[in-house]
């Protein structure tokens, strides 16, 4: 034996589909506060099905947050742009890199962002100069840098589809198999659904090339 204790102030159970003289008989056993499904780790909900946008609204609100402590600043324009690049991004990058954002998500945060970038002082003033399409080009290409957040979801999501064909050393790798036959259908098919329709849930298309 380690010698280690749990935590009773760190510590949660949680029940499901147990009869209620089961779950009290535990609970009057176990020392622990008896937690409420879905839990979140990391500052992310732990569920099995697609995301929805009440589940991302912590997220949103965040957002909101950060920019309403920012507004009555007066930030400079560049100031704002550094904010959003460096802050404001940096928030969803976690989520995305997890789960596919629904698109009302994607279009609220990205919305949140344009105000802010081309706010005076108040989010509900200034009028946009250019396009936000623009906006996020590239440097080189004449566009201020942003990031889009779908491009950026895209692009972390394909990243596990890499780990799993490039065989990474990886621990949530160590299940799916990854057989070269059909693997770019699979991922063909993954991406269409995912993004193109957006009624897939991340982990439809890891399941797909764990059968591969």
């Amino acid at each position: 034996m380690s010698g280690l204790a749990p935590s009773t102030q760190k510590s949660t159970i949680f029940f499901c589909n147990v009869p209620d003289h089961t779950r009290l008989a535990i609970l009057n056993i176990i020392p622990f506060v008896e937690g409420s499904l879905p839990v979140k780790y990391l500052g992310v909900p732990l569920i099995a099905s697609r995301l929805i946008y009440k589940d991302c609204k912590v997220l949103v609100e965040k957002m909101e947050g950060r920019i309403t402590n920012w507004k009555n600043k007066w930030i400079s324009f560049a100031g704002r742009l550094q904010l959003i690049g460096s802050v404001l991004s940096a928030l969803y990058i976690y989520w995305a890199s997890v789960f596919i954002l629904p698109k009302r998500v994607v279009a609220d945060l990205e919305a949140k962002m344009r105000q802010f970038l081309w706010s005076q002082g108040s989010v509900s003033q200034g009028k946009a100069k250019v396009s936000w399409k623009s906006v996020c080009l590239p440097k080189a290409e004449g566009g201020l840098g942003i990031r889009r957040i779908g491009d950026m979801n895209t692009a972390l999501m394909s990243h596990h589809i890499w780990s799993l064909l490039s065989k990474r050393k990886s621990l949530w790798t160590y299940g799916p198999k990854d057989k070269a036959n059909g693997a770019i259908e699979a991922i063909a098919c993954w991406l269409e659904h995912s993004y193109k329709h957006g009624k897939t849930e991340h982990w439809l298309g890891e399941r797909k090339l764990g059968s591969l």
